[in-house]
């Protein structure tokens, strides 16, 4: 195996990696961001909990389970890409 090989072996090996780093742990982590600002418990005066809404954490919690749902729905579509264009004559193509 010459040289070339082996780094063209070990740039892809980089590019699984990071893609199952970001989608085995970044897609569950930004999804436990969202539970978390949606829902923030903080004891008041007589030691009671109340939840609190802060809207711009609801935002973020929001926009966070948006863009899970995206990466989801992208996942979908690249597994189902002849599907859609043989079925549904949509062509559908992520990269070439």
């Amino acid at each position: 195996m010459s040289l070339a090989e082996w780094l063209k072996t070990a740039k892809a090996l980089g590019t699984v990696l990071v893609v199952g780093l970001v989608l085995g742990a970044g897609l569950p982590a930004l999804f436990s961001f969202g539970v978390a600002s949606l829902y923030s418990d903080q004891p008041e005066n007589g030691g009671a909990v109340a939840i609190t809404r802060n809207p711009l954490r609801q935002a973020a919690g929001w926009a966070s389970f948006a863009l899970v749902a995206l990466a989801v729905l992208f996942g979908i579509a690249v597994i189902m890409e002849k599907v859609l264009k043989a079925h549904f004559g949509l062509d559908v193509t992520f990269w070439n």
